[in-house]
Order: structure tokens, then sequence, then C-alpha cells
């Protein structure tokens, strides 16, 4: 099955894809391990749900990880490829491909419930660290070469927006120039937002944040705070979350 056509074509441009990534995000990334091939089921003909996917489009998913009656995959687009990792709880995940070369991973140990992610247009990507969950919203990539990554175990609560691009144009009048261009979101490892809180394009979220809920948050944020607001104002420094009240937190000791 690996030897279907375009399939080492795929498989080098997620491994490159993750590599720039990890780069771009810095610390705190984990993508899954597809240097063993029999590890994962490699679907390529139709989805799980029998649905066509087109020409040198792939599945790359784990064989711990189920895939549900409610797990929706389309491909109108050609050359994307889907990577899930192992033992993640997909719920009701949609993930469509619209464009070419578009990538999406999902991270080891993950969890979503009713979450959605779309590639829109060419070479756009969508990527998620490993133990990351997520109750509800969606990733919507739109315009070429524009991406959203996010680090790892991170805790996103539900009505959550992420896309990096305004969704329409907007130019100039006098000179016509595009004045409202795309621009990549990175979601540090560690972060918590909460509901309906919304990133602008651009904007990279720092390792450790705490984003409250319907907050906006349209500059960047430093490691380890709280923000809250409209836009989001910081609220205090030098926090940290768990995601359970019996999860025990020692101090930091200066």
């Amino acid at each position: 099955m690996t030897a279907a056509p375009g399939f080492i074509d795929a498989y080098q441009r997620v491994q490159r894809r993750g590599k720039e990534c990890a780069e771009l995000l810095g610390p705190g990334l984990t993508l899954p391990d597809v240097t063993d091939l029999d590890a994962y089921n490699v679907i390529h003909t139709e989805t799980p749900a029998g649905a066509p996917m087109g020409k040198a489009n792939f599945i790359l998913v784990h064989k711990s990880t189920k895939i549900g009656k409610m797990v929706r995959f389309k491909f109108v687009g050609t050359h994307n490829v889907v990577v899930i990792g192992q033992e993640v709880d997909l719920g009701s995940m949609s993930i469509s491909c619209f464009g070419k070369f578009g990538i999406v991973i999902i991270g080891d140990h993950c969890g979503f419930k009713t979450t959605r992610i779309a590639l829109k247009h060419r070479a756009g990507s969508a990527v998620i660290g490993q133990g990351t969950s997520w109750v509800g919203g969606s990733i919507v990539v739109s315009e070429d070469d524009n991406q959203v990554v996010v680090g790892d175990e991170c805790l996103f609560s539900w009505d959550l927006e992420i896309m990096p691009t305004d969704g329409h144009p907007i130019y100039d009048r006098k000179t016509g120039d595009r004045v409202n261009a795309a621009k990549p979101i990175f979601i540090g490892p560690r972060t918590w937002l909460g509901r309906g809180a919304s990133i602008s394009k651009g904007v990279r979220i720092a390792r450790g944040s705490i984003i409250g809920q319907g907050s906006l948050v349209t500059k960047n944020t430093e490691e380890f705070c709280a923000y809250g607001g409209v836009p989001a104002k910081l609220l205090r420094r030098d926090v940290e979350w768990r995601r359970s009240f019996k999860e025990p937190f020692v101090p930091t000791e200066d």
C-alpha cells in the first residue's frame, strides 16, 4: 500500500514540514514518529467513511488510533497528507483539504470532541503537538503557505476559532495594495485557551500562557502569564495551570 503513486513524495513533505514547524515554534512540539510505517494504516483510495480521496491524497493513522463513525475526512484538492499519531481520541473530528499540498499533523495522545480542521488553499498546514486536548472549535487555514502550529500539552476549551487570515481581502483604494495579508499563528506548549477566546493572525502565544474566556489576543504573550479582555491585557505573571484539582503543584524555588 505504501508503494501507491505519490506516496514517497507525500512522506518526504510531511517530514520536511514537520521539521520546519518545530523550528518555527521552538521547544515543545513533539510530532508522531512515522519512521516505522508498519505501525500505521496508510489510506489513499477512499476515506474510512467510504468517500473517494482523489489524486495523491493520503491519511496515515497509527494503528492504535480508532477512527469512529463520527470522524469525517474530505479531500477536494490533491497531494494532501493527514498524519494522526498513536492513541488519539478523534471524537467527531472533521478534516477537510480543499487545496493542494496541504498537511495536517496530529500528535500522539491528543483528545478531541467536536473539532474541525480545514485547509483551503495551497501548501497550508495545521500541526498539533502531543497530549493536546480540545473540546470544540476549528482551525481554518486559508491562503497559500499559511499555517497554525500548536505545541504539546495544550488545553483548549470550546467555541474556539483559530484563523490566520481575515477571510476576505482588504485593499488600499489609492494604491491597490493588499493591506491585510495572512500571517501564521503559533501557540506554544502548555497553553490554556478559555471558552470563546480568539487569536489574531500573526500572534505568537508563549509557553504556559493562560487566555481567559472570551478574550481577543492581538499581540504576542509572555511565558507563564495570564491574559484577559478585548483586546487581551496582561493580568498576572508567574502562573501555571493544571488539568485537575487533584494534580499536585510544587512552587518554583528561586
